[in-house]
Order: structure tokens, then sequence, then C-alpha cells
């Protein structure tokens, strides 16, 4: 059975053997190219073209200034951000000074400087895959702003603002965490039976759902008397909302609105979930 995952393996496995030939490595470093776990690129909880950013990135296959000059022999080199080095993969994304500045606000200097002394891209991404979550993924979301950042000033719009990088970097990360959150498998909790109210009193009970992808949500509510009959009901969607809390809040607030529309001066709030 043919498939492109085969073919790659080969052609891999071939560019390292005629490698260690042409230039003479030992066997061990062949070995370690093998190693390299790919895999953990590609199982990366975000974006599919983060995820093709740091394959390309431990490829060194970026559009960098000294690459495009292996390839154009006359290109210029000079980095297009601080306009005072040559631009390889080590300035643009450790040494660059904005760049600096912008691991420093995240609060990630050790990590860049236990970067700064490895020799491969290669070498760059494995160890930054070693790194615990949420750091991984704040690196990786630093390293792929930064470029989008880098290709815009390239193209002749604005200077980059470090401020902007470091806001973008952080909505990324909080994205992240909403969207790991939300994909938390699902433990059988035992709930508690409804109570009713006391005879006279009625109790609405809420809840609310959130969709971290798109920040979207939905609603529902019941208002219900001391015998369990429904007195009320009612349900919508969310177009843009914050987090889990803010649907759940706006589900509390559209079925208490809905009850004082009807003449329910008085009822008792009851949430069916455990966030409030």
């Amino acid at each position: 059975m043919y498939s492109v995952k085969s073919a790659y393996h080969v052609l891999e496995d071939q560019r390292e053997r005629s490698a260690k030939k042409q230039v003479g490595d030992s066997s061990s470093g062949a070995v370690h190219q093998r190693n390299f776990e790919w895999d953990k690129i590609w199982s990366l909880q975000c974006i599919p073209k983060v995820k093709l950013f740091i394959w390309r990135l431990a490829h060194n296959s970026l559009p960098l200034k000294i690459n495009i000059k292996r390839r154009v022999p006359d290109a210029e080199t000079l980095c297009p951000v601080c306009k005072r080095f040559d631009e390889n993969g080590g300035h643009c994304f450790l040494k660059c000074r904005p760049m600096k500045l912008c691991w420093r606000i995240l609060c990630l200097e050790d990590i860049r400087l236990s970067l700064i002394q490895l020799v491969s891209a290669r070498d760059v991404v494995q160890t930054i895959l070693k790194l615990e979550d949420d750091r991984r993924m704040e690196v990786f979301f630093l390293l792929w702003v930064w470029w989008y950042a880098r290709n815009k000033v390239k193209s002749g719009e604005e200077v980059i603002r470090v401020e902007e990088v470091v806001h973008k970097v952080k909505l990324l990360v909080y994205d992240y965490a909403s969207m790991r959150k939300d994909k938390r498998p699902h433990v059988n909790v035992q709930r508690n039976k409804w109570v009713p109210p006391v005879d006279g009193r009625l109790k609405l009970n809420f809840d609310g759902a959130f969709r971290a992808a798109n920040k979207s949500g939905c609603y529902g509510f019941l208002v219900r008397d001391h015998l369990g009959c429904a007195v009320l009901a009612g349900a919508g969607c969310l177009e843009h909302v914050h987090d889990a809390v803010a649907a759940e809040a706006e589900a509390c607030l559209a079925g208490l609105q809905a009850a004082f529309s009807h003449g329910i001066n008085s009822v008792q709030v009851e949430t069916d979930s455990s966030i409030l």
C-alpha cells in the first residue's frame, strides 16, 4: 500500500545517507536526525498554520534573508526589523533587539538564553517541545506571531510594536487554555436531585454553553413551581461571549428578564452548572 508518509520516510533516509557520505558525519548524527519526534509537532493542539510554521522552523526552511542568499547570491541579508545584523534563524527569533524585549516581557528570558546555546534549528524545536505544555505553546505562539509581524515589516508595512506582539501572544495562550479546558474528559458526577422551592415561590434554573473556537455560546432556563410544574422556559444563542462564566451570566439574566416581563417578581435562582 503506497502512502505519502512512507515515501516521505524513504526520501528522508536517502537524504541522510547521502549527507553522511558527502560531509562525513558520524552515524550518531544520522540517528539523531531520525529520532526527531515529528509527531509531537503534528499532535499540538493549535491551528494548522502554526504547526506548519514549527515544522518549517525545524527544517530551517523559512525564507529568512540568509536562506534566500543560498539561492540568490546577490540577495540582501540585513534584518528587515532592526537593520543591524544579517538575518538568520538565531538572530530573527532570539537576538533581534525588539524580539529580545518580547521574550523579557513574557518572562521567557531563561528559555531564550538556553536556546541561544543550541547549534541547529532542530535542536531548538526539540528543546521547546520538551517544555511544560503551557510554556511550550507560549514560546511557539511568540515565534509564530513574531514571524507574522516580521513579514509585515518586510512587505513595507509599519514597524513592529512590541506591545502588540505580546498582546497577541497572550490572546493565543488564553484561547489555547480555554480550548484545553473544553476538551477535558467528562467525569460522571452524582448530581443532587432537584429541590423544589417552598409553596408560593418559584425556582429559576439556568445553564449556559461556551464554544471557544468562535467565541459563541447558547443558554437555556426553566422556571418551575413547588410541584415541579414548568411555568416559564426559554433558550437562545449567543453570538459574542467571552467565556463560560459569561455564558452562565447571560443565561441567568435572560431567565430573570423573562420572569419579570411575565409579572414574576420573586424567584429562587439556581444554576445547573458548577461554575457559579
